[in-house]
C-alpha cells in the first residue's frame, strides 16, 4: 500500500491479524511492515479518507 489512492486490502489485513493472533501477538515482520506499522498505516489511511 505505497500509493495513497490504493484501497485497503481487507483480505491482507485479515491474514496479517490471523497470523499475529496465531503467534501470540509478537509483532511479526511481514513482507513490507511489522504488524503494528501496518495497522497504524491503515488507521491513518482511513482517517485521512474520512476527512475528504
Amino acid at each position: 500500500m505505497n500509493n495513497e489512492k490504493e484501497k485497503i486490502d481487507w483480505e491482507r489485513l485479515q491474514k496479517a491479524l490471523s497470523v499475529e493472533i496465531q503467534y501470540g501477538f509478537q509483532n511479526i515482520q511481514g513482507k513490507q511492515y511489522i504488524i503494528n506499522e501496518f495497522i497504524n498505516y491503515i488507521d491513518k489511511w482511513i482517517s485521512s479518507n474520512k476527512a475528504k
